[in-house]
């Protein structure tokens, strides 16, 4: 039931044009498509989406730091599940390992280290961003990457998506500049995925209104 309310929400994201078109002819649905490729290897996704027409790329675009083996199953399940409505679900992970993960894989995933300076890490996301619907990041305030995909949605044309918590219930200093940054961000949003109902209400004490 949540995994598809989270696809509902996805798919009916204030702003996002994600109705279903017209079915087309075979020869149009992607060359990685389970139904025609069994058992093939899938090319990397930018290669069919590049070609398409602009007003054709109905994309989402999910932003990680890490791709833990837990996950994997959901952002498969997740991805054949918006494909059979013709929207391309993209992955974007760091390939840099993480003592307190086991890391999973996806052949379709794509890599994009993340460099740190300090406390704060740039992920460059934004060559992949060019042509999709919808990017969904998590709510971190230490990724220098997220206000730039926020300030810049109003003229590349996407759509901009926090998932989380709604705030940090372990920090220490939960009214610090960095807390308060990430209160900032989370309010400047199109739209919030919360992880349960104690995060939707840490969302709406931001002051993100309600759907």
């Amino acid at each position: 039931m949540l995994f598809r309310s989270l696809v509902h929400q996805i798919l009916t994201s204030p702003g996002i044009d994600f109705a279903k078109k017209k079915d087309r002819e075979t020869r149009d649905k992607p060359p990685y498509s389970r139904e025609r490729n069994r058992g093939w290897k899938e090319p990397h996704p930018q290669a069919y989406w590049a070609k398409l027409n602009p007003k054709e790329r109905r994309s989402v675009l999910i932003v990680q730091e890490h791709l833990p083996h837990y996950r994997v199953p959901f952002f498969q399940r997740l991805r054949d599940e918006l494909s059979s409505h013709q929207v391309c679900l993209r992955l974007v992970f760091s390939p840099q390992g993480s003592q307190s993960h086991l890391p999973g894989t996806l052949p379709w995933a794509e890599p994009v280290p993340i460099r740190w300076c300090g406390p704060l890490g740039w992920q460059n996301v934004l060559p992949l961003a060019r042509g999709v619907s919808l990017v969904v990041a998590p709510q971190e305030s230490k990724y220098a990457v997220l206000p730039v995909l926020l300030f810049l949605r109003r003229w590349k044309g996407w759509k901009f998506a926090f998932w989380g918590h709604g705030r940090n219930f372990q920090a220490v200093h939960p009214h610090g500049p960095a807390e308060l940054w990430k209160r900032f961000l989370s309010r400047r949003a199109d739209w919030w995925f919360a992880y349960n109902a104690l995060s939707a209400q840490a969302v709406r004490q931001l002051g993100f209104p309600d759907a």
